[in-house]
């Protein structure tokens, strides 16, 4: 009876016995054995099996069995996966209250900047209306200085009334005098 074996490994050429031949110097991997009448003829071997105790072949075992003969692995893997269970809802808590803490705190964002877009908004509003006020100012104390008639001054105000410079309101000042 021979071996007939189909494996990877290493190998160097050596002569054996005269003849030249690949001396295998080490297996690396096996990948089937066969035994036959002659190696690598496709012999065949007659299976002879000895009396096995399958009560212990995982592959063969039952979950009732299982539970019944080692209660103690049972134990611990449900353990194991209740302590992952657990950890998986504290991530899952932790995930929806940071998600919530990032919704208010985006939502507070957007109402500071809807605040500010409106505040910009009244910048122009308030500039303008703080050069009206020097504009006026100026105006008031222009025509105290003038001396003009109180109707000529009334006229001159409505017409600068929504100055928002000193330009030309000495002159028609002047023109008014004249």
């Amino acid at each position: 009876m021979g071996i007939s074996i189909r494996a990877v490994g290493e190998a160097s050429k050596a002569n054996i016995e005269g003849m030249d031949t690949n001396c295998v110097e080490a297996l690396l991997r096996a990948r089937s054995v066969d035994f036959g009448t002659y190696a690598g003829a496709g012999g065949q071997v007659e299976a002879m099996e000895s009396d096995q105790n399958r009560d212990n072949d995982v592959d063969l075992v039952s979950g009732a069995e299982l539970r019944a003969r080692r209660p103690d692995l049972i134990e611990l893997i449900e353990s194991s996966a209740r302590k992952e269970t657990t950890n998986v809802k504290t991530l899952e808590q932790q995930l929806a209250e940071t998600q919530a803490q990032l919704a208010e705190e985006k939502k507070a964002r957007t109402a500071a900047e809807t605040k500010a877009t409106a505040a910009e908004a009244k910048i122009p509003e308030s500039e303008k209306a703080s050069k009206k006020a020097t504009a006026s100012a100026e105006l008031t104390k222009l025509l105290a200085e003038s001396k003009l008639p109180e109707p000529t001054q009334k006229r001159l105000r409505e017409k600068f009334a929504e100055a928002v410079s000193t330009d030309g309101m000495k002159e028609q000042i002047e023109l008014e005098r004249e």
